[in-house]
């Protein structure tokens, strides 16, 4: 147990952040003061540490760049996962970030694409999903390979979907046609 220097309540020290600067290894004040502590002074000073972080960035901004790029290259099945994983605690995010780039932009940044290939891609195809062959009025998906990140087509909601809920994978596929056409017959 261990009495805060501030609030002056005896707590356990769980209560209290460690250091290496105190003979018992914690801090002075409880986890709670010093939150509130550093709130306080966040809140006093908000527009200099702005300032001090955003000249921080700024100073090393091609050392983190080259940094987080090196190992979004050296670890890409953690970035998918990751970035999926963020996806769909925060599903309204996607969509809000779609309408902030607008479509044009979003195309580009997410698949290199531009609105020129998009409708390239899209008269190559007939104006149609890749899969179900309908014409939609909405603008159709951009269908690529999660493990290459190759554009293979565009495609409507429920076929892009479908194919995401079989993960890519041609056996799976194959195993539902199969399903379906002995289903049909009888079998």
């Amino acid at each position: 147990m261990k009495v805060c220097t501030k609030c002056r309540l005896e707590k356990p020290f769980s209560g209290f952040t460690k250091t290496k600067a105190t003979k018992d290894g914690y801090h002075s004040n409880c986890k709670e003061c010093r939150s509130k502590t550093k709130k306080l002074h966040r809140g006093l000073n908000h527009e200099s540490i702005l300032e001090r972080e955003a000249a921080y960035r700024e100073l090393k901004r091609e050392h983190l760049r080259a940094y987080h790029k090196s190992w979004r290259g050296a670890n890409p099945e953690s970035v998918v996962s990751h970035r999926q994983q963020w996806l769909n605690k925060n599903p309204e995010y996607q969509r809000e970030h779609y309408l902030l780039l607008g479509r044009k932009t979003y195309l580009e940044k997410t698949y290199g694409l531009t609105e020129t290939d998009y409708k390239e891609m899209l008269e190559s195809q007939g104006g149609v999903c890749a899969i179900c062959n309908t014409h939609y009025d909405y603008h159709l998906h951009v269908d690529h390979d999660h493990s290459t990140g190759d554009i293979r087509g565009l495609l409507c909601k429920d076929c892009n979907l479908g194919l995401g809920h079989f993960k890519d994978d041609s056996g799976r596929l194959y195993n539902a046609m199969k399903y379906l056409k002995g289903s049909k017959n009888g079998n």
